[in-house]
């Protein structure tokens, strides 16, 4: 078996109770009634990102019911099993298209409940606008990655690695000019990639550079991958990425 299958069964395995309880307890069998559940759509924080959020929803959100919500609404609410939340999560240095699942752990605070995916949208401090381009792909994406983590557990115990099987070396050339990248992406173009960074604007030691990789024609997710950001590793695709993703 290859490392990352080990990692997989044993996680698995940790994760699974008493045979004689008669639960289960992965977290592939944990999503499976999301797309029976209402998606609350928490709506705060930046009026235009949340303005963004609720029209990228209302014009692609295909995987369960959903309604909006107001972040009052969400803390009464995120106790309870009824309900899947999609959000924007603040967090220092860059915020997160974040899919969580509610339930008792809501008790603890948002950091207790259960996370299905969290995709990284724009520097916290703000970003320049691109990411009002990649949000409707990045919704696209998290619902994608959530249905096919309820029927893996492969999936749903490694979504940076069920990104990067999407990728396929095609020819097509990969745009990481922001201008270049962002036409071809808005066109639709049906012969390029277009590459997406995400890092905090000011990063501290630890901090991560997020990098991803966008089908121009489908709008769909190809390729997500992170780094430390270091002296010797800046913000942006490393060679190492370069190589995986061109010819």
């Amino acid at each position: 078996m290859r490392l990352k299958d080990i990692l997989v069964a044993v996680a698995l395995a940790a994760s699974l109770p008493l045979w004689g309880q008669g639960k289960v307890s992965t977290r592939a069998h944990r999503l499976s009634d999301f797309p029976d559940k209402v998606t609350q759509v928490v709506l705060t924080g930046n009026p235009i990102l949340t303005a963004a959020l609720q029209e990228e929803v209302v014009s692609g959100w295909t995987a369960s019911a959903f309604e909006f919500c107001t972040l009052e609404q969400f803390q009464e609410r995120c106790t309870s099993e009824k309900y899947y939340f999609l959000m924007i999560l603040d967090t220092p240095g860059v915020s997160f298209l974040t899919l969580l699942k509610g339930g008792p752990e809501g008790e603890k605070g948002l950091n207790g409940l259960f996370e299905v995916a969290a995709l990284p949208l724009v520097a916290s401090e703000g970003g320049d606008g691109r990411e009002l381009t990649y949000l409707g792909a990045l919704v696209q994406a998290v619902q994608e990655y959530a249905l096919a983590a309820r029927e893996s557990e492969k999936a749903a115990y490694g979504m940076e690695q069920w990104f990067r099987k999407r990728f396929r070396k095609e020819g097509k050339p990969l745009l990481l000019e922001p201008d270049q990248a962002d036409e071809a992406f808005l066109d639709y173009s049906p012969d390029a990639l277009a590459g997406y960074v995400v890092a905090p604007a000011n990063p501290e030691k630890g901090a991560y550079c997020y990098k991803m990789v966008f089908d121009t024609a489908s709008h769909s997710l190809v390729y997500f991958g992170k780094h430390k950001i270091s002296a010797r590793n800046g913000v942006g695709f490393l060679p190492e990425d370069l190589k995986r993703l061109t010819k």
